[in-house]
């Protein structure tokens, strides 16, 4: 009897036994594999999509593409339209008249101002005033059996006529052909020793050719130029003359 209660405590102790040794050893394990799942979440963190592809980010929106295209294109047609609307002009002018005639210039120095509307299809309407302040000259006239006599001659002009032409850009820089024509007065005064005074001269006729480059930056107002003309005066006899006058005005 007292081998078979020995036998039967010294099994139950080892049942005992491996029951533990089991519990402890699968503690271990489940331990274990949670620490290695944690280790696995942070390697994926780090590591990059599947493929070995980098992240990118989402495509835009469509209609985030479609909403800054319209925008761009307003902005643009906006920008159009104000480009589109006339442009009015004034200006000074300032400049020098040379008379192609051997007699006295009736040019000379001479002070303006003009002004304008040009188009959205480049075309220039416009008009000028001019007033030249000329020149004089002496001259001795007689001889053998005549007195000698000093004649001094004097000579103006003014102009006002309107200026059809056209405009051509190159960024900031324009080029406006034109054809002035309009009304020319003519004054020349000849006044002798005896103070007798020949006045000639009146209103006549005149055509004008010529071309204005001028310089205007943008998102300014204001401009400077150089127009240069061939004034022709259908007086009797006809006067001629070249002339180059300085402007600088406003856009308006």
């Amino acid at each position: 009897m007292l081998d078979l209660r020995w036998l039967v405590m010294l099994c139950v102790t080892l049942c005992v036994s491996l029951s533990l040794v089991g519990s402890t050893a699968g503690l271990a394990r489940a331990q274990d594999e949670d620490e290695e799942g944690a280790a696995d979440l942070g390697d994926d963190a780090e590591k990059p999509a599947a493929g070995g592809e980098e992240w990118e980010a989402p495509p835009p929106d469509e209609s985030d593409v479609v909403d800054a295209d319209a925008a761009a294109k307003a902005q643009a047609e906006a920008e159009a339209e104000a480009s589109a609307d006339p442009v009015v002009s004034l200006g000074l002018l300032l400049g020098y008249g040379i008379g192609l005639q051997s007699d006295v210039n009736p040019w000379g120095l001479g002070v303006g101002v003009n002004g304008g509307v040009t188009l959205d299809m480049g075309l220039y309407i416009g008009g000028e005033f001019a007033y030249f302040f000329g020149g004089s000259n002496e001259t001795t006239v007689g001889g053998t059996g005549q007195e000698m006599a000093t004649l001094k001659k004097t000579a103006s002009v003014w102009n006002i006529g309107v200026e059809p032409g056209y405009v051509v850009e190159a960024g900031p820089l324009l080029i406006r052909p034109s054809l002035e024509l309009g009304i020319a007065s003519l004054a020349i005064e000849t006044v002798t020793l005896d103070e007798r005074n020949d006045a000639l001269g009146g209103a006549a006729l005149y055509f004008a050719p010529g071309a204005l480059a001028m310089y205007a930056p943008e998102k300014e107002t204001w401009f400077v130029g150089l127009d240069l003309d061939f004034q022709l005066i259908t007086a009797t006899p006809s006067r001629q003359a070249l002339v180059l006058m300085a402007n600088a005005g406003l856009e308006l």
